[in-house]
């Protein structure tokens, strides 16, 4: 089941679905979250799934999306991904935020959208992706 996300506008800000024109923008988010803990993003192993966001996820049964801001630039991502290897088990990844949004509310909006989508999907099991360094999100998980 494919599910279809209505844009939410919200605080000068668009939570909407990705698309594969959205790809780069994306990789540029999270190149520069990873770039603050001294790595980057690596497009063709760890983070090839980001060059093709609609196969990766839409096509997989999964969803992604994006926050825009005003300027259309993305400034955070998230998704749920169905796992194939567990009846209704999925996972969440992708919950990057700009420096400036996070500790702020669309941390908590991001994860609520996850959680709803995730029961509209009829998944009941979820496992988080999250680098062992990122120790601000995992206080917040």
């Amino acid at each position: 089941m494919n599910m279809v996300f209505k844009p939410l506008t919200y605080g000068g800000f668009t939570l909407r679905q990705a698309t594969n024109r959205d790809c780069d923008a994306v990789i540029s988010l999270v190149d520069s979250v990873y770039r603050e803990y001294g790595d980057k993003l690596m497009p063709e192993g760890a983070d090839s799934d980001l060059l093709d966001i609609e196969s990766s996820y839409f096509n997989e049964g999964g969803v992604f999306v994006v926050l825009e801001a005003r300027d259309k630039s993305i400034v955070a991502a998230h998704s749920v991904l169905r796992r194939p290897d567990q009846v209704g088990g999925c996972w969440f990844k992708r919950l990057y935020l700009h420096p400036a949004l996070r500790g702020g509310e669309w941390g908590n909006i991001l994860m609520n959208w996850a959680i709803v989508s995730a029961r509209q999907m009829g998944l009941k099991r979820v496992e988080f992706w999250s680098d062992t360094r990122f120790k601000r999100a995992h206080t917040f998980f």
